[in-house]
C-alpha cells in the first residue's frame, strides 16, 4: 500500500474514532502536504507531455511519456 493511501486511511480512522471534531493541527498538516505533493505530481505529468509533444524527435521524448504514465499510475484512486 502506497504511504499517501496508509496517511488517509490513518486519518479516516482516527477522524471516525474520534467524532466530529475539528481535526488536529498536525492532520491539517499532513492534508495540506498530500494536496501539495498531488499538486506537484499533477504539474509534473503536465509538463513532461509537453515536453514530449513540443519535441517529438528528441531522444528524451519518449522518457518524459514514461514518466508521465509512470506518475498517472501512481496517482492514488479517488
Amino acid at each position: 500500500m502506497s504511504r499517501f493511501a496508509v496517511i488517509i486511511t490513518a486519518a479516516a480512522v482516527a477522524l471516525a474514532a474520534s467524532g466530529c471534531k475539528e481535526p488536529s493541527e498536525a492532520e491539517k498538516q499532513d492534508k495540506k502536504r498530500d494536496e501539495m505533493r498531488e499538486t506537484k505530481r499533477d504539474n509534473a505529468i503536465k509538463y513532461y507531455k509537453v515536453i514530449a509533444e513540443k519535441y517529438p524527435d528528441d531522444p528524451r521524448a519518449k522518457e518524459a511519456l514514461e514518466r508521465a504514465k509512470a506518475l498517472e499510475a501512481s496517482k492514488p484512486k479517488k
